[in-house]
This record gives C-alpha cells, sequence and structure tokens, in this order.
C-alpha cells in the first residue's frame, strides 16, 4: 500500500498548494482530512481550479477531495468520467490516486 508521505509530497500536495493550504505537516489521513475541512475552500473556488486543470491533475484532485470526504463534489467534477481522466495521468499521478482511494 503506498504511504501516506508519498501521497503528500507528490502531485496531491501541488494540487493542495493551488487550493491555497499546505499538507507538508500532516503525518496522518486524519490530519489531513481536517485541514482540508478547516480550508474552507469553497466549491466555487475549487470548481473554478478544476476547470483550468488538465485532465490528470483534475483526476488527483478528485481524488484528493474524495480522501477529504467530498466525494459528492469530487463526482460532479468528474461529471461521471473519473476512470475515464485516469487514461489522462502519469505515474506520480497514479501513486498519488492509488493512494487515495486506498485510503477512502
Amino acid at each position: 500500500m503506498i504511504e501516506f508521505k508519498t501521497f503528500k509530497t507528490g502531485p496531491a500536495a501541488a494540487i493542495c498548494e493551488r487550493l491555497g493550504f499546505d499538507i507538508s505537516s500532516c503525518t496522518t489521513w486524519d490530519e489531513f482530512t481536517t485541514i482540508m475541512d478547516r480550508a474552507g475552500s469553497s466549491s466555487e473556488d475549487i470548481q473554478r481550479l478544476a476547470a483550468s486543470l488538465s485532465k490528470g491533475e483534475k483526476a488527483v484532485l478528485c481524488s484528493v477531495l474524495a480522501a477529504a470526504d467530498f466525494m459528492a463534489l469530487a463526482d460532479e467534477i468528474a461529471d461521471g468520467e473519473f476512470w475515464q481522466l485516469m487514461d489522462f495521468t502519469n505515474g506520480e499521478q497514479r501513486q498519488a490516486i492509488a493512494s487515495a482511494i486506498s485510503h477512502s
């Protein structure tokens, strides 16, 4: 299983930074979820970011949201095509997504 420390230093960290928060100090999934919950990014801000991302980055964003218990928003952003977005990911993005899925 991919460890949280791998998740927090790769593409997921970059997506979180673009959302305006830093997950580098998190050591567990629970801490990550707490930070995401407290971050207070509005769904409009997240939707706006999603519109500017590549398909691979959008897949990472959806997995970040799912791992933080925002599955409904992840589903909305993926528009029912999450698995199709996976076709556009690279190895590092796939690792981040696999880690998030294994946690969810």
